[in-house]
């Protein structure tokens, strides 16, 4: 009877707990969790909670509140210096280190944004500085472009030595110039003309090629998550007919799902895996034509009623390319 009072008192203890002092994850599919947070690594959070403790990727997440104000604050700093907005996460460590003068993740992170800013001042100083000696050295006749041409060629280079691939803004947006043999990039599946058009999630539309490879880069560890976009043509079957299927047609069936088009159950050695479509991959046109709000039945029939011999599908994928170590 004792044992079973203490039980109960330790249960309702461990209740109270997670109601009145817990972190809150909320899901991207919009479930929400409570818990303590015990564990925060690059990819994921363990979170102990009544059930016990719980692996969460962090591709899942969609908000992640902690109990206290300090702990929020950090999180808002952790993801401005992500950003690269050093000036504002050291704002908002200072205030994580006013509620508690002893943390420790306040302190290196104010240390390091604070380095990072003098730093970058003292670069923009040298670069000056050098700017002037070379304009000197060349009589005065060495441009802009030309000076932004060699910067190209100086972020190409390293973005070469990383993964083996080059980049050039095409439209606004990153795409693969080039992939050497044997690379990294290469056995991720990244191919000549690719656009990347997110890393980390991140959508890299109108950014600057050192702002692209910078963040690429920036990240210690060992694997960068890319969306690429691609263009191929899917051979359709000519024994085609008005009530013919889409695997009839190219060995391969649409699916809507909740980010639009994709595509699924590839057959192997079909129209569509030929052309190099994998199952999971987002349609976003064809022929031409945006899929997105298209009823399947309309991408059914575009396929079914293209002219010529093939269909132009473009693709999106997210590919991981892993770091030499």
């Amino acid at each position: 009877m004792f044992n079973r009072a203490v039980l109960l008192l330790a249960l309702s203890a461990l209740c109270f707990q997670f109601s009145a002092s817990a972190d809150t994850v909320t899901l991207k599919s919009g479930k929400e969790m409570k818990g303590i947070v015990v564990e925060d690594y690059q990819s994921r959070i363990v979170i102990s909670t009544i059930d016990g403790e719980q692996v969460l990727m962090k591709d899942d997440i969609g908000e992640l509140y902690y109990d206290t104000e300090e702990d929020n604050l950090i999180k808002l700093a952790d993801r401005a210096r992500q950003r690269r907005n050093y000036a504002k996460a050291y704002t908002l460590y200072e205030k994580a280190l006013k509620i508690n003068p002893r943390s420790k993740p306040s302190q290196d992170g104010m240390v390091f944004c604070q380095s990072y800013m003098v730093r970058r001042q003292e670069a923009d100083k040298a670069s000056d500085v050098q700017r002037r000696e070379e304009f000197e050295r060349y009589g005065g006749f060495m441009g802009g472009n030309q000076a932004e041409t060699r910067k190209d060629d100086d972020l190409k280079a390293r973005l070469n030595d990383a993964l083996g691939m080059t980049l050039v803004i095409t439209d606004g947006i990153p795409a693969v110039d080039s992939v050497a043999p044997r690379s990294q990039a290469i056995e991720a599946g990244i191919k000549v003309g690719d656009r990347l058009v997110a890393i980390w999630s991140r959508l890299t539309g109108y950014m600057s090629l050192e702002e692209i490879v910078d963040m690429i880069l920036e990240k210690t560890s060992f694997e960068i998550k890319v969306t690429v976009e691609r263009i191929v043509d899917v051979t359709v079957n000519p024994a085609r007919g008005a009530i013919s299927t889409l695997n009839d047609l190219m060995g391969a069936t649409f699916v809507i799902r909740f980010d639009g088009l994709t595509a699924d159950q590839i057959v192997d050695g079909g129209y569509a895996a030929s052309a190099g479509l994998k199952n999971g991959d987002l349609i976003t046109a064809i022929d031409g034509q945006p899929t997105r709000y298209m009823p399947l039945k309309k991408a059914i029939d575009i396929v079914r009623s293209s002219k010529g011999t093939a269909v132009k599908i473009n693709l999106r994928r997210g590919i991981i390319i892993w770091r030499v170590k």
